[in-house]
């Protein structure tokens, strides 16, 4: 990823952290509201948290 400048871009290391910190705080939610779904349900929050990301770095 290039930005205006030509610099290539990478998500800060910290992305992770968030990442890790928003599964958790998920799995606890989803595991108290429905545990037969859990699975599916973690795999498409991963997958909507990466789109979210990587978004976000797009734009700078």
């Amino acid at each position: 990823m290039r930005g205006a400048r030509g610099k290539i871009l990478r998500p800060p290391d910290y992305i992770n952290e968030v990442l890790i910190k928003y599964y958790r705080i998920y799995i606890y939610t989803n595991f108290i509201l429905k545990e037969e779904n859990i699975i599916i349900e973690k795999k498409n929050f991963l997958r909507r948290i990466q789109i979210l990301v990587r978004n976000k770095f797009k734009r700078f």
